[in-house]
């Protein structure tokens, strides 16, 4: 390690499989962490318009847009939340929509910006599985790209100044909805909004069995001067995070649940295997080239690239 290497400023989410992590039980070895603590949207922000994080935790739809216009930063295959998005597509009942397909001519609104990575899976599963062309619905955002370089479709268009996603769309004024709320179907309220699609559990299980998918929402990003600097930190992060997920796996299940997400990834084992967290290339590789190529047919990158060039080249690269 350089002798003057600076304090590292990491915003990397809590969660119980980064919990030992955080707490500093398993460490990256020559380099001293110092944890901002801020919200997953706020490291999004500070990591693509600021210098103030060497290391972030931000979204695959964020991190795709920033290859596109060239952000100085890259990813490790770490990815710290995933999360299946059967569940994130809402639509009203008045609205003439009954299968996926019907969205074509529609209005349909994203809780922010179109790279959302909730909205950016979502509109992978209405393509593959149901044939929805993307270019027919008119996107209708509720917040500025996070990649204030980055330059939507010409089918995405602004809401009007305070609309509100959830009350849009129970008055009609919206036709479907994706991600309204954080946590997918949950929060809103009334017998004019419904699901696009039904049992979203069970249709996660069976597109996991066909396809092999499971949705990356965040993976780690580290600046560019960083990895010019102190290359070794990429193979150090990456081994420390992966032996803090290691940690969590072995003690889940032994007692009642510590995190919320307990249930939840009890759930993934079940039917994922033992590691679904797992990270690395290798493991993950129908999931990065499902994302690029959505990231291709959305308009987020011009033409596909090798998923090994999403990633930091580093001296354990190869076995990742």
């Amino acid at each position: 390690m350089p002798p003057d290497l600076r304090p590292l400023k990491s915003a990397i989410i809590t969660y119980g499989h980064t919990e030992a992590y955080k707490r500093g039980q398993v460490q990256v070895q020559g380099a001293q962490i110092a944890e901002v603590r801020v919200s997953p949207y706020k490291a999004h922000l500070l990591m693509c318009r600021t210098d103030e994080l060497d290391i972030a935790e931000i979204s695959i739809g964020t991190y795709l847009s920033a290859v596109a216009v060239g952000l100085p930063f890259t990813a490790i295959p770490v990815f710290p939340y995933r999360r299946f998005q059967h569940a994130a597509i809402l639509y009203n009942v008045n609205s003439g929509i009954r299968h996926p397909k019907d969205l074509e001519g529609k209005r349909v609104g994203i809780r922010r910006y179109y790279t959302l990575t909730a909205a950016f899976w979502a509109r992978g599963i209405l393509t593959d599985d149901y044939g929805v062309d993307l270019d027919k619905i008119n996107w209708v955002v509720h917040g500025d790209e996070i990649v204030e370089a980055f330059t939507p479709p010409a089918n995405v268009t602004m809401a009007p100044p305070g609309e509100d996603l959830r009350a849009a769309l129970i008055a009609g004024e919206l036709d479907a909805a994706v991600s309204v709320t954080p946590i997918g179907n949950r929060g809103v309220d009334s017998p004019d909004v419904r699901l696009l699609i039904p049992n979203p559990q069970e249709a996660e299980v069976a597109w996991f069995q066909k396809t092999g998918i499971f949705p990356i929402d965040h993976l780690v990003v580290i600046k560019n001067k960083l990895l010019e600097e102190a290359p070794w930190v990429a193979d150090e992060l990456y081994r420390t995070l992966e032996e803090s997920k290691n940690r969590y796996f072995q003690m889940l299940g032994d007692g009642p649940p510590r995190w919320s997400e307990d249930e939840t990834m009890l759930w993934f084992k079940r039917f994922m295997g033992p590691d679904p967290m797992g990270h690395g290339v290798t493991k993950n590789r129908k999931t990065l080239e499902a994302a690029m190529r959505y990231a291709v047919e959305q308009r987020i990158l011009p033409k596909a690239m090798p998923v090994e060039d999403l990633f930091a080249k580093t001296a354990a690269s190869a076995t990742w």
